[in-house]
């Protein structure tokens, strides 16, 4: 028989930004960093919407840690600026649409990480994870994809719909195209789940629909009545009825993957 370990993971300030831009940060995010240096058995998941920040708030971290002679959390941040990401870190950035895709991608990749990941929820458009904006190079050659590497891009996809009072219908295709581009690419897939709304061939039985839409392709919502296409190739019905019932099956599939 034989056990498969999986390391504790801690999701680091799940209703917050670590690299939000403020002057006051600076010694809670010193702090933090210590804490991740002490505890190299925990795995912690940092996830943020401003990636480019990144690199100048480590630099204050190191500055700090100097000021106020933390000399091993000090070697700690340099050594990561230098290129030695801990191991025990990863990093991540949110993409809910191939605008933030083609600002957020490039600056992820270039912060040094053992794990990069993308999460793309509240999934709100098609995203293009091929896109030549954010061609890496590894150590295979040139690849052109951002999710096909060798230690240079991103190897985690988080997947999801909106939850919420106000909240705006996935495609079922935006989920789709990325399952199939990490599939292409051998990256792990997580689909977290639809969110409020899944298409009406998806339906639970007898269940209580709050109301309907249409969506296209494009992102477009309209009333459910709106007559301006009846091809359902480019606009489908779509049900609100909550993320409970809605689940968490793509195409009858759950997708739990985990990078190793």
């Amino acid at each position: 028989m034989v056990t498969t370990y999986i390391r504790p993971r801690v999701f680091c300030a799940s209703m917050a930004d670590v690299f939000e831009d403020r002057e006051d940060l600076i010694p809670h995010r010193a702090r933090l960093f210590d804490l991740i240096r002490r505890t190299p058995n925990l795995d912690w998941l940092l996830l943020t919407k401003r990636p480019e920040n990144i690199g100048i708030h480590m630099k204050q971290v190191w500055h700090q840690a100097d000021d106020i002679g933390m000399s091993e959390l000090r070697t700690f941040v340099k050594e990561w600026l230098q290129g030695t990401a801990p191991a025990n870190v990863w990093i991540g950035t949110t993409v809910e649409n191939q605008e933030m895709a083609e600002k957020r991608i490039p600056a992820l990749l270039s912060v040094p990480a053992r794990v990069r990941f993308l999460s793309c929820e509240p999934l709100l458009g098609p995203v293009d994870l091929w896109s030549k904006t954010y061609k890496t190079h590894g150590q295979t050659g040139y690849t052109g994809a951002v999710t096909s590497w060798d230690g240079c891009g991103v190897d985690w996809v988080i997947c999801g719909g909106e939850s919420g009072a106000n909240a705006r219908p996935m495609h079922p295709d935006w989920a789709r195209v990325l399952r199939d581009q990490c599939a292409a690419a051998k990256v792990p897939f997580h689909f977290k789940q639809w969110g409020e709304w899944v298409p009406d061939a998806m339906l639970p039985v007898q269940a209580k629909i709050a109301d309907h839409c249409r969506i296209f392709r494009s992102g477009e919502i309209t009333d459910c009545m709106d007559k301006r296409s009846n091809d359902l190739n480019h606009a489908l019905f779509m049900g609100r009825v909550g993320t409970k019932r809605a689940g968490r099956l793509l195409d009858g599939v759950l997708h739990d993957e985990f990078p190793r």
